[in-house]
């Protein structure tokens, strides 16, 4: 009996997470008090209070850990960070969850960022990404 070997693709040839525009990541961090991102090859671009005013007065989107408001999340994340992210490419999205949020606050977190347009949306448990 004769084996026929198939040769192994080439190995697709792609730079280093920074410099690499298909490649482009963003890391949130949406807390109670602070809403904070950290993107690819920048470092933090946003450390700011978690609060929006849709009209009269301030509204937190996200209390007690939780998002209590996905559309205003929404809202807030587009305004703060819409203009930073780069033009070209989706970027890869990293939410920290908390480690008790469960499915409603994963599904929650994805539909606020995905004003965001990101190639795929990651929820990573708040103690992982301490330690990572």
């Amino acid at each position: 009996m004769t084996v026929i070997r198939h040769p192994r693709p080439a190995p697709v040839r792609h730079r280093h997470w920074p410099l690499c525009r298909r490649c482009s990541g963003l890391a949130l961090d949406l807390g109670s008090a602070r809403t904070r991102a950290f993107v690819a090859g920048r470092g933090m671009v946003l450390d700011v209070p978690t609060v929006t005013f849709p009209g009269s007065g301030a509204v937190h989107p996200v209390q007690r850990g939780t998002i209590v408001d996905t559309p205003g999340t929404a809202r807030m994340l587009e305004r703060l960070l819409g203009h930073r992210l780069p033009r070209i490419g989706r970027p890869l999205v990293v939410v920290t969850s908390p480690v008790l949020g469960g499915p409603a606050y994963r599904a929650a977190a994805r539909t606020a960022v995905e004003v965001l347009r990101p190639r795929a949306v990651l929820t990573v448990p708040g103690a992982r990404a301490v330690a990572l």
